[in-house]
């Protein structure tokens, strides 16, 4: 669906001046250190779906750590061609 408005959501950005999607900040490193200190499963299972084949394979005592750095945003350019990818199947 995403990829069928991308050439609006593309322009729009540009208009607007952005260039980076998501990126990390100093509030979405406090809420993925607070989420995933409290629910660790919790962000275990989502890195599951999105990046990790077995996220329980690794280092249990890091993942918190790792989790701080995501989000860590795309440019605009990356999500432009991954549109591009999807609609071009």
């Amino acid at each position: 669906m995403v990829a069928d408005l991308k050439f609006a959501f593309v322009t729009l950005c540009k208009g607007l001046g952005m260039y980076e999607m998501f990126p990390s900040n100093y509030m979405t490193r406090t809420a993925m250190r607070t989420v995933c200190g409290t629910f660790p499963l919790l962000c275990q299972g989502v890195s599951a779906l999105f990046a990790a084949e077995n996220p329980f394979v690794d280092d249990t005592a890091m993942f918190g750590s790792y989790m701080t750095h995501n989000p860590s945003g795309t440019s605009l350019q990356c999500l432009d061609h991954f549109g591009q990818v999807m609609k071009s199947k």
